[in-house]
């Protein structure tokens, strides 16, 4: 019987900063998405910045969303809070538009696939 050799994963980088090995992974407040957390990024409380802005967007803008502006992420080598990011990383419309639309397309399916199971 031949035996084949076994390569080591790869490291599992923190999700939020990218910079650190992950310590473990974590849902994310608020959000059913689990993401890989370095030590420091845990710490701070830090959540990945691209799923913080889904977050606003899909909740309806930052005036609806008020308490996720107030929580940490990390962006351009910096922590800062998601009110800090958005402020210097604001949406584009192209972003804003694929979010929503990708959301209404998997409500509309999910929609179908229920009205068929009630068949």
């Amino acid at each position: 019987m031949k035996t084949e050799a076994v390569s080591e994963p790869e490291t599992l980088l923190c999700e939020v900063c990218k910079r650190e090995d992950a310590f473990g992974v974590a849902g994310v407040p608020g959000v059913p998405y689990s993401a890989a957390y370095g030590r420091e990024c845990l710490k701070r409380n830090a959540h990945p910045y691209w799923l913080m802005r889904v977050n606003v967007i899909a909740g309806g803008g930052t005036k609806e969303m008020v308490a996720v502006l107030e929580w940490n992420t990390f962006v351009d080598g910096e922590y800062m809070t998601v009110r800090q990011a958005l402020e210097t990383h604001p949406f584009t419309k192209e972003e804003m538009d694929s979010v929503l639309t990708g959301w209404l397309e998997r409500d509309i399916e999910e929609a179908i696939r229920e009205g068929i199971k009630d068949k």
